[in-house]
């Protein structure tokens, strides 16, 4: 599997494909490091009153709702994202990381991971109030780096550029791969949350779907991790040679 990923460009079929092989093989390790992530986010995400911040603020209690979620998943989903990047290029490897040693070293990056990720939050908030369009091209260019961080040592601005690197010269086909991402994550993530929503509006049981989202949506990131390691295995083989991610002992 590692050769295809190296050998040529891959379409979204093929993405796709490797990413639910991966995602498969893998599940079990991947299954528990989302639980051991998410399920305390989502206690703390059901007590947070929305109801109360719609009822009270309308539509800006929404979106209070909404930062609030977003600032959780930064700060504790990116452990999760970079133990499951881990784990998928272990396994492209053929080696199996377990979700132990994944979320040891996602922790062991958690600290240059926050410190990229506001690093470009500020740049890319100083490109949107200068102009809009600039804003939204430079936010794709940083799209990897996430991963950059995960699985190749490397943070702050040396990991912007680094996507940037990967993203340069085939811009609308790496916006195209994650808009069709976007769409088909989206229409999973309706069909699954709909029935939930006519069985109970308790707030508790809100954790249930919440979870179940996260497990789905843990393929995605196995997805987005296969393309950006196809783009880095192709574009940058050298690098990747030096800078695997090492084995964790438990």
């Amino acid at each position: 599997m590692e050769n295809k990923i190296k050998s040529r460009k891959l379409g979204i079929g093929d993405l796709l494909g490797e990413g639910w092989q991966l995602y498969r093989t893998n599940f079990k390790n991947i299954l528990l490091v989302i639980l051991c992530v998410y399920i305390p986010v989502n206690i703390i995400i059901s007590f947070i009153p929305i109801d109360s911040f719609i009822q009270n603020y309308g539509s800006r209690g929404l979106q209070l709702y909404n930062n609030i979620l977003k600032i959780l998943e930064f700060f504790i989903g990116t452990i999760a994202t970079i133990g499951i990047a881990s784990i998928v290029e272990k396994s492209l490897q053929g080696t199996t990381l377990s979700w132990g040693d994944s979320l040891r070293y996602g922790l062991s990056k958690w600290g240059t991971a926050i410190g990229t990720g506001f690093l470009a939050g500020l740049i890319l908030l100083g490109l949107t109030l200068l102009l809009i369009i600039p804003g939204i091209i430079w936010s794709l260019y940083y799209t990897f780096w996430i991963y950059v961080v995960a699985l190749r040592n490397v943070g702050g601005k040396t990991a912007l550029d680094y996507s940037k690197s990967l993203v340069d010269g085939q811009w609308w086909s790496v916006f195209g791969v994650f808009f069709v991402l976007g769409i088909i994550g989206l229409i999973v993530g309706l069909v699954i949350v709909f029935p939930f929503n006519l069985i109970s509006d308790n707030q508790f049981f809100g954790i249930i779907p919440n979870t179940i989202l996260d497990i789905v949506g843990a393929f995605f990131t196995v997805v987005a991790v296969v393309f950006f390691l196809n783009n880095d295995y192709r574009l940058k083989p050298v690098q990747v040679e030096q800078s695997a991610v090492p084995t964790i002992e438990a």
